[in-house]
């Protein structure tokens, strides 16, 4: 994972597994982690909510995105592509894939902390490329968890990256956005 270009969505991978890993050593080494990265006020954070991504905003940028055509998604070339702030997407999709709940019209069954950092280290190390897009890190999110986990547990990972967006193209793409592939048929305001 370290040959990803530092620049854009392959960028916000490394950040979003950068944030991922931190949460599982918190976890390890306090027995809880607070999805909270830089959480430590004495550091200058807190910088990211993995939960909660629109409550924090990073450097000097408007609140950061939970979904790929949230309205705060960064299509600039600042922040190297955006990578520090579009890399919250991928944060609410672990997030969600570890601890479940509602979103953007979808239910999610948690799969649990160490499952979601299973499929997120397979994924890295064996589908990524260096030009990772999300709709390509979609696809190999989905056979990293064919791989290694139940389909029941697969089902409830693909739609935490659905409830994002990452099926979709995208704010940047220009194409406008439709609910939520799975939704149950009253989509919730995703804001």
């Amino acid at each position: 994972w370290n040959s990803m270009v530092d620049y854009g969505e392959s960028g916000s991978f490394q950040e979003n597994y950068s944030d991922v890993i931190g949460e599982s050593v918190e976890n390890f080494t306090r027995g809880s982690n607070d999805w909270i990265f830089g959480g430590d006020e004495n550091s200058g954070g807190p910088y990211r909510d993995l939960a909660d991504p629109p409550r924090l905003s990073a450097a000097g940028f408007p609140p950061s995105p939970d979904r790929y055509y949230h309205e705060n998604f960064y299509c600039g070339t600042e922040n190297h592509g955006g990578m520090h702030i579009n890399a919250n997407i991928l944060n609410k999709a672990a997030y969600l894939t570890s601890q479940g709940g509602s979103f953007n019209g979808c239910q999610i069954a948690g799969i649990g902390l160490d499952k979601m950092q299973q499929i997120w280290h397979r994924a890295v190390t064996v589908y990524f490329s260096t030009t990772e897009t999300f709709n390509q890190g979609y696809a190999a999110f989905i056979q990293a968890c064919n791989d290694l986990y139940s389909e029941d547990d697969c089902a409830e990972l693909t739609k935490a990256l659905q409830a994002v967006e990452l099926d979709q193209p995208g704010r940047c793409s220009g194409i406008p956005g439709v609910p939520a592939t799975c939704a149950d048929g009253c989509p919730e305001d995703p804001n």
